[in-house]
C-alpha cells in the first residue's frame, strides 16, 4: 500500500485515493455533534467497565470524561478536538461504529 495516500470508499462507491495535503481533519464542534446524533453532556457507557463516559466543553474544545466516578481519584479527561477521534474513542468505549446517519 502507498503510504504517501489515503484511501476512502463514499457510500459504496469508487475507492478515492488524496494525497497527503489533499485531506484535512474535522474540527468537532456542535454542528458536528449533532450530525452524528451526539451533543455535548452525553453519556457513552464502557461496555467493558460498565462506567458512562461523558462529552464535556471547555471554551470551544470538547473532551470526554467518566462521569461522576471519584473513586480512581480525579477523573481522566481526555481532549477530542478531531469528529475522527471522537469516532475512534465511541468504537473503543461502546464497540460500535459512529457514524452520520
Amino acid at each position: 500500500m502507498d503510504i504517501d495516500f489515503i484511501y476512502a470508499n463514499s457510500n459504496g462507491s469508487a475507492e478515492l485515493k488524496l494525497k497527503d495535503n489533499e485531506w484535512q481533519p474535522i474540527f468537532l464542534d456542535e454542528e458536528w455533534l449533532t450530525k452524528l446524533g451526539l451533543d455535548k453532556n452525553e453519556k457513552i457507557e464502557n461496555i467493558r467497565t460498565k462506567l458512562n463516559w461523558t462529552i464535556r466543553k471547555s471554551g470551544k474544545y470538547h473532551y470526554l470524561t467518566i462521569d461522576n466516578d471519584i473513586s480512581l481519584g480525579e477523573n481522566p479527561v481526555i481532549p477530542i478536538h478531531w469528529v475522527h477521534e471522537l469516532q475512534n474513542w465511541y468504537y473503543l468505549l461502546t464497540n460500535r461504529h459512529l457514524r452520520l446517519p
